[in-house]
C-alpha cells in the first residue's frame, strides 16, 4: 500500500484521506454508467433531445429525468431512473463540498473533520462550513457503493432495451 508523507498509519487523518479519495474513484465509476446511460438515450432511443449531449451532472440528470418522464419506451424504468437521479443529485451537494472544499483541521473536532468551501452568490464569495463526520463515512460509503450498483444495473437495462427494440 502506498504511505501518505507525514499521516501516521491507522489515524483518523488517513481514514479521512481513504474516505476522501474512495469517494472521487466511486463517484467516476458512478458517474459513467450515467454517461453511458444519458448516450444511450440521446443516440439510440427515440424523442425529443436537447442539442448537444449533456456533459455536466445537472444537465445530465435533467436529461434522465425528462427522458423518464415523457419516453412511453422507457416506462418500465421510470419509477428506477427517478430514484438514481434523486440520489445523484442528494450524493452529488456532498461530494461536491468535499472535492472542492478546503480541509480546515487535520484532526477531528467533535468527530468530524471540518473543510471550508467557497461558494459564489451574487458576484460575491460565501464561505460555509462543511463537516465531514467520522460517525457518517460509513454510510456514506454505503450509499456510493449502492449508487454505484444501481446506475450500473440501470445502464446495463437500457442497454438490452435498446439492442431488443432494434
Amino acid at each position: 500500500m502506498f504511505k501518505l508523507p507525514g499521516v501516521k498509519s491507522g489515524s483518523d487523518l488517513e481514514s479521512l484521506f481513504l474516505t476522501v479519495g474512495f469517494i472521487v474513484v466511486q463517484w467516476g465509476t458512478c458517474e459513467q454508467w450515467l454517461d453511458m446511460m444519458v448516450s444511450l438515450m440521446y443516440h439510440k432511443f427515440p424523442g425529443t433531445r436537447p442539442k448537444k449531449l449533456p456533459f455536466m451532472l445537472e444537465p445530465k440528470l435533467n436529461f434522465l429525468r425528462e427522458r423518464a418522464n415523457c419516453d412511453p419506451t422507457l416506462s418500465a424504468l421510470k419509477a428506477d431512473m427517478l430514484a438514481l437521479a434523486d440520489e445523484f443529485t442528494a450524493l452529488s451537494k456532498i461530494r461536491h463540498d468535499l472535492i472542492h472544499g478546503a480541509i480546515a483541521n487535520i484532526d477531528l473536532e467533535d468527530g468530524a473533520f471540518k473543510f471550508i468551501k467557497f461558494d459564489v452568490d451574487n458576484n460575491m464569495n460565501d464561505v460555509r462550513t462543511v463537516l465531514l463526520r467520522a460517525k457518517d463515512f460509513p454510510s456514506l460509503t454505503e450509499r456510493l457503493l449502492v449508487l454505484g450498483n444501481k446506475a450500473s444495473h440501470l445502464a446495463q437495462k437500457l442497454s438490452a432495451k435498446m439492442q431488443n427494440a432494434s
